[in-house]
């Protein structure tokens, strides 16, 4: 989802380029990550700091649907779950607020908790347990990772640093538990991919490189594949898509192409 009103995909155990899925409600920007249980998929609608949420179901081509509202009015916010609820986290006013939806129920979310600190444009990823929050912008690029238990309600806790400050990064996370922080902002776009371990708190390690330096991308996986696409480098949109297998530290390949080149867009997936 970007910002313009399409909605593409792909398979990910496939590489080739990305197809038209259907639309978004209102034509604008998606920014972060959305939440999703495997069938359906909830998005922030992050356009002109609105607390609209919408859904797909991933089995079925066609146009998303109204979920209910977000606890606060604020795009830039970015979501994370474990398969059962749905949290998403900050926001363009820099917020350190979150927000719980069940991804199974339509409806408005609930207050959370509150993150360490106040921020936007996150990375976010998952455990079965934990969920994880990185970088941002908090003023500036921030280095910060936070982390929160899904299942409880409360406030987030300190994990450790990535080894630079990012603003606009993307990830996600294998079953087995890693998770990876890509691309950003800090003062000029990166081509850097680092990983932590998501039940072990410490600072990121160096991954590798993605193909393309690049903010504002989405990043999207299977448990075992992760694909950053699209983003900006400026004054460039980029249709770029490509991957990392999880599990095996090294650079990003080619993936394929998305059908527009955008920025600021929203990833989940239904694997």
């Amino acid at each position: 989802m970007a910002n313009n009103n399409q909605i593409t995909y792909f398979a990910h155990a496939t590489p080739g380029n990305a197809t038209d899925f259907g639309d978004i409600l209102t034509a604008g920007e998606m920014g972060g990550n959305g939440s999703s249980n495997g069938t359906r998929g909830v998005a922030p609608t992050n356009s002109s700091n609105t607390d609209e949420l919408q859904y797909i179901t991933f089995g079925s081509l066609g146009n998303a649907t109204d979920f209910g509202n977000h606890t606060v009015s604020a795009s830039s916010c970015s979501g994370l779950s474990n398969g059962t609820r749905g949290v998403f986290v900050g926001g363009s006013t820099r917020t350190d607020t979150m927000g719980y939806i069940t991804i199974a129920s339509l409806g408005n979310a609930t207050d959370f908790g509150n993150m360490t600190s106040g921020r936007r444009n996150l990375c976010t990823f998952e455990s079965e347990t934990r969920g994880v929050i990185a970088g941002g912008d908090d003023g500036g690029p921030s280095d910060v990772i936070d982390y929160i238990i899904i299942a409880s309600l409360g406030n987030a806790s300190d994990f450790g640093d990535i080894t630079a400050r990012y603003g606009h990064p993307k990830g996600c996370s294998s079953a087995a538990g890693r998770g990876l922080i890509g691309g950003g902002d800090d003062g000029s776009v990166t081509d850097e991919i680092e990983y932590i371990t998501i039940s072990s708190n410490g600072n990121a390690t160096d991954f590798g490189d993605l193909s393309v330096a690049r903010a504002n991308t989405a990043c999207s996986g299977n448990g075992s594949i992760a694909v950053w696409s699209n983003g900006w480098v400026s004054p460039t949109n980029h249709d770029t898509m490509d991957y990392v297998t999880i599990a095996t530290l090294g650079n990003a390949s080619d993936f394929g192409n998305d059908a527009h080149g955008r920025r600021t867009v929203c990833g989940m997936s239904g694997t």
